[in-house]
Protein backbone atom coordinates (compact mmCIF):
# COMPACT_ATOMS: atom_id res chain seq x y z
CA UNK A 1 0.00 0.00 0.00
CA UNK A 2 1.03 3.41 -0.22
CA UNK A 3 1.02 5.98 2.89
CA UNK A 4 -1.10 9.09 2.61
CA UNK A 5 -0.02 11.92 4.66
CA UNK A 6 -3.86 13.00 6.00
CA UNK A 7 -4.20 16.74 7.20
CA UNK A 8 -5.35 17.04 10.61
CA UNK A 9 -7.41 19.54 10.09
CA UNK A 10 -9.92 17.51 7.53
CA UNK A 11 -9.10 14.91 9.81
CA UNK A 12 -10.67 16.33 13.11
CA UNK A 13 -13.70 18.13 10.82
CA UNK A 14 -14.19 14.46 9.71
CA UNK A 15 -14.13 13.05 12.80
CA UNK A 16 -16.47 15.38 14.42
CA UNK A 17 -18.55 15.50 11.79
CA UNK A 18 -19.14 11.31 12.03
CA UNK A 19 -19.46 12.25 16.56
CA UNK A 20 -22.37 14.63 15.24
CA UNK A 21 -24.31 12.07 13.39
CA UNK A 22 -23.95 9.23 16.19
CA UNK A 23 -24.87 12.03 18.79
CA UNK A 24 -28.21 12.75 16.85
CA UNK A 25 -28.70 9.02 16.42
CA UNK A 26 -27.54 8.32 20.57
CA UNK A 27 -28.51 10.25 23.93
CA UNK A 28 -25.25 10.42 24.57
CA UNK A 29 -21.84 9.79 23.39
CA UNK A 30 -19.62 11.81 25.52
CA UNK A 31 -18.87 8.85 27.32
CA UNK A 32 -17.60 7.02 23.99
CA UNK A 33 -15.74 3.53 24.53
CA UNK A 34 -11.87 3.95 23.23
CA UNK A 35 -12.97 1.11 20.51
CA UNK A 36 -15.97 3.60 19.03
CA UNK A 37 -13.73 6.48 19.22
CA UNK A 38 -11.12 4.40 17.05
CA UNK A 39 -13.43 2.99 14.73
CA UNK A 40 -14.89 6.60 14.10
CA UNK A 41 -11.22 8.16 13.74
CA UNK A 42 -10.56 4.89 10.95
CA UNK A 43 -13.48 5.89 9.18
CA UNK A 44 -12.58 9.78 9.13
CA UNK A 45 -8.86 8.54 8.21
CA UNK A 46 -10.49 6.15 5.13
CA UNK A 47 -13.47 8.99 4.15
CA UNK A 48 -10.43 11.57 4.26
CA UNK A 49 -7.91 9.75 1.90
CA UNK A 50 -10.89 8.89 -0.39
CA UNK A 51 -11.22 12.62 -0.78
CA UNK A 52 -7.85 13.59 -0.85
CA UNK A 53 -7.76 10.75 -3.77
CA UNK A 54 -10.53 12.07 -5.18
CA UNK A 55 -9.14 15.34 -5.60
CA UNK A 56 -5.76 14.43 -6.75
CA UNK A 57 -8.20 12.90 -9.68
CA UNK A 58 -9.95 15.67 -10.50
CA UNK A 59 -6.87 18.01 -10.08
CA UNK A 60 -4.94 15.73 -12.87
CA UNK A 61 -7.78 15.80 -15.18
CA UNK A 62 -8.82 19.10 -15.20
CA UNK A 63 -12.20 17.87 -13.43
CA UNK A 64 -14.25 21.79 -11.70
CA UNK A 65 -16.94 22.57 -9.80
CA UNK A 66 -18.74 26.04 -11.80
CA UNK A 67 -20.85 28.41 -9.72
CA UNK A 68 -23.69 27.42 -11.78
CA UNK A 69 -23.25 23.72 -10.93
CA UNK A 70 -23.58 24.65 -7.29
CA UNK A 71 -26.50 27.21 -7.56
CA UNK A 72 -28.54 24.00 -9.25
CA UNK A 73 -27.21 21.97 -6.40
CA UNK A 74 -28.78 24.29 -3.76
CA UNK A 75 -31.99 24.49 -5.62
CA UNK A 76 -32.14 20.48 -5.22
CA UNK A 77 -31.33 20.74 -1.70
CA UNK A 78 -34.33 23.57 -1.32
CA UNK A 79 -36.81 21.32 -3.09
CA UNK A 80 -36.11 17.94 -1.57
CA UNK A 81 -36.66 19.73 1.77
CA UNK A 82 -39.18 22.50 1.34
CA UNK A 83 -39.19 23.20 4.77
CA UNK A 84 -35.51 23.54 5.28
CA UNK A 85 -35.34 26.16 3.61
CA UNK A 86 -34.26 28.57 5.75
CA UNK A 87 -32.01 26.42 7.15
CA UNK A 88 -30.46 26.30 4.21
CA UNK A 89 -30.24 29.72 3.34
CA UNK A 90 -28.63 31.13 6.66
CA UNK A 91 -26.14 27.92 5.99
CA UNK A 92 -25.32 29.40 2.53
CA UNK A 93 -23.49 32.37 4.30
CA UNK A 94 -21.25 30.25 5.68
CA UNK A 95 -17.98 30.15 3.32
CA UNK A 96 -17.72 26.19 4.77
CA UNK A 97 -21.35 25.21 3.78
CA UNK A 98 -20.60 26.34 0.09
CA UNK A 99 -16.95 24.93 0.32
CA UNK A 100 -19.11 21.28 1.23
CA UNK A 101 -21.41 21.68 -1.63
CA UNK A 102 -18.65 21.76 -3.96
CA UNK A 103 -16.68 19.72 -2.78
CA UNK A 104 -19.81 16.66 -3.20
CA UNK A 105 -20.13 17.97 -6.37
CA UNK A 106 -16.99 17.23 -7.42
CA UNK A 107 -16.23 14.00 -5.89
CA UNK A 108 -19.52 12.94 -7.62
CA UNK A 109 -18.39 14.04 -10.69
CA UNK A 110 -14.99 12.94 -10.44
CA UNK A 111 -16.48 9.12 -9.73
CA UNK A 112 -18.74 9.41 -12.36
CA UNK A 113 -15.40 10.44 -14.79
CA UNK A 114 -13.49 7.27 -13.35
CA UNK A 115 -16.63 5.14 -14.20
CA UNK A 116 -16.97 6.62 -17.57
CA UNK A 117 -13.00 5.96 -18.18
CA UNK A 118 -13.06 2.39 -16.37
CA UNK A 119 -11.98 0.93 -19.50
CA UNK A 120 -9.99 3.21 -20.96
CA UNK A 121 -6.21 3.82 -19.86
CA UNK A 122 -6.16 6.98 -19.77
CA UNK A 123 -6.79 8.21 -16.20
CA UNK A 124 -3.90 9.42 -14.44
CA UNK A 125 -3.91 7.50 -10.76
CA UNK A 126 -2.07 4.69 -10.15
CA UNK A 127 -3.04 0.82 -9.46
CA UNK A 128 -2.00 1.52 -5.77
CA UNK A 129 -4.14 4.12 -4.87
CA UNK A 130 -7.21 2.41 -6.55
CA UNK A 131 -5.93 -0.95 -4.61
CA UNK A 132 -5.64 1.41 -1.34
CA UNK A 133 -8.94 2.69 -1.55
CA UNK A 134 -10.90 -0.55 -2.26
CA UNK A 135 -8.58 -2.08 0.57
CA UNK A 136 -9.94 0.71 2.66
CA UNK A 137 -13.40 -0.08 1.63
CA UNK A 138 -13.74 -3.68 1.43
CA UNK A 139 -12.19 -4.13 5.08
CA UNK A 140 -14.27 -1.50 6.99
CA UNK A 141 -11.44 -1.14 9.83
Amino acid sequence: GVAVELPVGLLNEQTNFLKNIDNSKANNTENQSVEERLKNLKLSQRMVRCGLILADIANKNGITVSQEEVNNEIANLKQMYPDQVEKINQSLKDQKFNQQITGSILEEKTVNFILDNINSSDITVTTIQIDRLWFDITNNN
